[in-house]
């Protein structure tokens, strides 16, 4: 109890102090993950549609193997992003490895197979009617997005939340292609890891309670606007 009330006291001291080391890694993190989180959102949905209506050999490998991705170890991401990054690695000669480059491919190959694979499941909930219908009269794949949209209103935020989830709360991959280097590639995540290490148990605990924080606001504003939306 004595280290909760401690780490709620620090967590407090250091956000009214605006302390930088806390600002820095807090704002990195931010950024990384609602970076990757948007593009594995833009790129998977879209995806996702074209997959769940389009008819093409080996559909079903192509869905088994993103619902396989969406289970797949975050550790397993970021040894494979660490090999293909590391200096014997194909892309070895960019000098990628232990960059803030590093962790948003690592981020965008975990949230990436998640946007793609919900969206897959979500579009087979769509009306079969309403897809005959589309197809009766000869609509466009604009025009059938746009519908399916409507229909998935009220699922496209729970699939950006999931993907900015997967992503804002991943240590070891995070860890292991941005190798946690202070005031360059460490975000909260790690930060907690650090701290924990060295005994820092209330600064720990601090973070943590501001990545909490985070999380919270980022679900509380997605809801907010989808609310606002469908009123």
């Amino acid at each position: 109890m004595d280290v909760l009330v401690s780490s709620i006291v620090k967590c407090f001291s250091l956000v009214s102090g605006l302390d930088p080391y806390l600002l820095e890694v807090a704002w990195l993190t931010i950024w990384l993950s609602l970076a990757s989180s948007a593009v594995s959102f833009a790129v998977g949905v879209p995806l996702g549609f074209f997959i769940s209506e389009a008819e093409f050999p080996l559909k079903r490998y192509v869905v088994s193997s993103i619902n396989t991705g969406m289970g797949l170890p975050p550790v397993v991401v970021g040894l494979v992003v660490a090999l293909l990054m590391g200096r014997s690695g194909v892309f070895g000669g960019a000098g990628l490895l232990y960059t803030k480059t590093a962790i948003f491919i690592s981020q965008v190959m975990i949230a990436f197979p998640l946007a793609c694979g919900l969206t897959i499941a979500a579009c087979a909930e769509i009306p079969e009617n309403l897809k005959l219908t589309l197809r009766a009269f000869g609509a466009g794949r604009l025009t059938t997005v746009y519908y399916f949209s409507r229909q998935l209103r009220s699922t496209l935020p729970a699939i950006l939340l999931a993907a900015f989830g997967s992503v804002v709360s991943e240590v070891g991959a995070v860890m292991m292609v941005g190798g946690n280097i202070l005031g360059e590639t460490r975000v909260l995540t790690t930060a907690i890891v650090s701290e924990v290490r060295v005994g820092n148990y209330d600064v720990a605990l601090a973070f943590s309670i501001v990545l909490l924080a985070i999380t919270f606001a980022v679900n509380h504003i997605v809801v907010s606007i989808t609310g606002r939306n469908k009123s």
